[in-house]
């Protein structure tokens, strides 16, 4: 399978769980919140340009968000539907974080997803097949 392939299974995977799941969201907000810098944190603004953590437009609500999730393990229904509509963009952090293993397990168990983020940030449907993870032509 090329890299291109498994690259979009796992896109594909983290994007639709991240917009679909509230666990997978909030666990994801919690994720890139720890990889902002302290002070990012603190401000709840971006300061640095080192592509990690939030952007400089989501900065200030989603720090708001993880804080409030880390102090109280709650948001509202509101504050969810816009975590999940900001938190898509993160996929490729996320796979950067993940324990990949476990990931591409999950990602084998999973029926393929029906659905995927436009880029305005809306459902659409997908018409895929399922890829095999392990290619047994090309086992050693």
């Amino acid at each position: 399978m090329t890299k291109k392939i498994e690259t979009l299974r796992v896109k594909s995977f983290l994007q639709h769980k991240l917009a679909t799941d509230p666990n997978y969201a909030t666990r994801a907000l919690v994720v890139i919140f720890n990889r902002q810098t302290e002070d990012e944190k603190r401000i709840e603004a971006t300061k640095y340009t080192n592509f990690i953590g939030f952007t400089g437009c989501d900065a200030e609500i989603l720090t708001s968000f993880a804080k409030q999730w880390l102090s109280r393990n709650w948001l509202s229904d509101k504050q969810m539907y816009i975590l999940h509509k900001k938190i898509v963009r993160y996929w490729r952090q996320l796979w950067d974080a993940s324990d990949k293993v476990k990931l591409w397990l999950k990602i084998e168990g999973e029926p393929v997803p029906t659905h995927r983020i436009s880029n305005e940030g809306s459902l659409v449907p997908v018409i895929q097949t399922r890829l095999p993870l392990y290619d047994e032509d090309k086992a050693i």
